[in-house]
């Protein structure tokens, strides 16, 4: 019996649709999309949600380790209760950073057992010698009484081996409910794409998880519409991929297509390229640019990696938590600033205060991005066939004060909230936006691949100064090269150095209306 999960058939077609002719185009089975339980994207479903959960419980071990050690042993020091637990939080993040940068939170690492001691080992003690350093540097000797540090560092590799292990045996089992699989989808249903699923069945991974197959040639010798190949469910054409992708939890994307297809390959790369999962080429590929190319197995499949999940995983956790953290920190401290704004656009003109607009999300998913109304409320642009521009008449006097300082911008802080963008990443643009009388998506070919991240309410782009009215194809393109540098170099660095120049530029740009 096959070990690949497949999704449930789709719901019994009508005697119309059985007649219909061949070659008529296929669709997706949106029956069979509705029963893929645990396909929901979320951040704890999949690989994704696997690499997530262990970090976060890694980090919740360790410092509860901490805890267990300052409150089981006898400490005789100069240093507070509340000193030991501030250390443990320190050695805690020290440790998951150290294990992050060792690459122990990728797939095959946490499944490989015999890898785990050296590099736990090795993050215990630049951890744990980082604490030292610290507290030897600030009082001129070790602060923290010696027996609790030797027994923390004991806990702590002890508990993170035997949580790794118990993970790792979990995961292999398969017995996690669908909840923690590896997600996968296949372009291609000819002769390569059968063998890679026959290769993914002998190698019988219950973590791996075949939601559907996708292809443009999906027809048998008879020219008949393909439904199944080796128990996987044919569910549409290339173009239906990048709308399942939307709606499911897809952590890869596997194209296997004949080794002479270099053309095709070519475009279906390109074109699949703005789906935010890491993207495998199953068959020997030459002359084609991709992004990062990496020769990698999955399943016993050998695969070229030509495009990877920017930001995922544990550094997913990062990035959010630190979305949270200054999300609420800021409506805090800005909450008497938000009010006043809103009095302002009250008292000067009718209308709602806020301003809700469709944009582009992650993987090209429409959110309603939230703004302070700056545009008197009979002559606002939803769909922003119009930017606005200098001595723009349509923006109110409050708006163009707002425009200016960015802090139209603010609201946008609930956006943050509900998951739907980041402090930092890619500008949402409106779905018409143009330049020069061309919308964005026909000026700049990579348009959508900075829909592979959450949009921000600032960038790299803003950053550089490249905001404001795009009235010329060379400030879209600009931008779009800013944003795709920033997907590829992302780090939680360059996101604080970022946060910190907007708050220190923005005020004083003057290329915004």
């Amino acid at each position: 019996m096959s070990n690949v999960r497949v999704s449930k058939p789709a719901r019994a077609v009508s005697a119309s649709s059985r007649k219909a002719k061949s070659k008529a185009p296929m669709r997706p089975a949106l029956a069979a999309r509705r029963r893929l339980r645990f396909g929901r994207r979320g951040w704890l479903r999949g690989v994704e949600g696997a690499v997530a959960t262990m970090f976060v419980l890694e980090f919740t071990a360790v410092f509860a380790a901490g805890v267990g050690a300052t409150t089981l042993g006898t400490i005789d020091s100069q240093v507070s209760l509340l000193g030991y637990v501030l250390a443990s939080l320190f050695c805690a993040g020290a440790f998951v950073l150290m294990l992050d940068y060792q690459k122990l939170y990728e797939q095959d690492r946490l499944l490989a057992t015999w890898r785990f001691p050296v590099p736990v080992i090795a993050a215990a003690a630049v951890a744990f010698g980082a604490l030292t350093v610290s507290a030897w540097a600030v009082s001129g000797h070790l602060s923290y009484d010696l027996d609790w540090l030797l027994g923390f560092v004991l806990l702590a590799i002890l508990v993170t081996l035997l949580l790794r292990v118990s993970f790792a045996s979990l995961m292999a089992s398969g017995k996690t409910g669908g909840l923690f699989t590896r997600n996968v989808i296949l372009i291609g249903a000819g002769a390569p794409g059968l063998r890679l699923l026959e290769q993914i069945h002998s190698t019988k991974q219950p973590w791996t998880r075949v939601l559907g197959v996708f292809d443009d040639r999906a027809r048998d010798r008879s020219g008949r519409i393909k439904r199944r190949i080796h128990g996987a469910r044919v569910l549409g054409t290339v173009k239906d991929a990048l709308t399942f992708s939307r709606r499911m939890c897809v952590d890869d994307v596997i194209v296997a297509l004949p080794w002479s297809a270099q053309d095709r390959i070519k475009g279906l790369v390109r074109s699949i390229e703005s789906i935010s999962a890491n993207i495998h080429l199953a068959p020997e590929t030459v002359g084609i640019s991709v992004q990062e190319q990496r020769l990698m197995v999955q399943d016993g499949v050998p695969a070229l990696k030509v495009s990877r999940t920017p930001v995922s995983g544990a550094n997913y956790v990062l990035k959010r938590t630190m979305d949270l953290f200054i999300c609420i920190c800021a409506m805090v401290v800005l909450m008497p600033l938000l009010l006043l704004v809103a009095l302002c656009i009250k008292a000067e003109s009718r209308g709602p205060v806020l301003f809700r607009q469709p944009r582009y999300g992650i993987n090209n998913r429409t959110i309603h991005v939230l703004k302070f109304r700056s545009m008197y409320h009979d002559q606002q642009d939803l769909h922003a066939s119009r930017l606005a521009t200098r001595n723009d008449p349509r923006v109110t006097r409050v708006g163009r004060f707002l425009r200016r300082s960015s802090l139209d911008e603010l609201p946008q802080l609930f956006n943050v909230l509900l998951g739907e963008m980041s402090i930092v990443g890619p500008r949402p643009h409106a779905k018409n936006a143009k330049a020069a009388g061309r919308t964005y998506q026909e000026v700049v070919q990579e348009y959508a691949h900075r829909h592979r991240i959450k949009p921000g309410i600032t960038g790299w782009a803003q950053f550089n100064g490249w905001r404001g009215e795009t009235d010329t194809e060379e400030k879209i393109i600009r931008r779009c090269e800013h944003d795709l540098y920033y997907i590829d170099n992302w780090s939680v660095f360059l996101d604080l150095y970022i946060i910190a120049g907007t708050l220190v530029r923005a005020p004083f740009q003057r290329n915004v209306y």
